[in-house]
């Protein structure tokens, strides 16, 4: 997240709306390490073939 979670309540209110109103299942934890952490997790997912990402018409795609 790049450190999202930490802009306090202006940003994550509309956040957490937003994301019950789409994903009503999804639930949210705290981060497992630090912004670095994840960028690198997910290249790596990214680079293996490993990372399933929903796909969603109004983001840029490039097969």
């Amino acid at each position: 997240t790049g450190g999202l979670f930490k802009t306090g309540e202006p940003l994550l209110a509309p956040l957490r709306a937003e994301l019950a109103a789409l994903l009503p299942q999804a639930t949210v934890v705290s981060a497992a390490g630090d912004p670095l952490h994840g960028a690198l997790v997910l290249a790596a997912a990214l680079a293996g073939d490993g990372l399933r990402l929903p796909s969603d018409g109004r983001l840029l795609h490039v097969p």
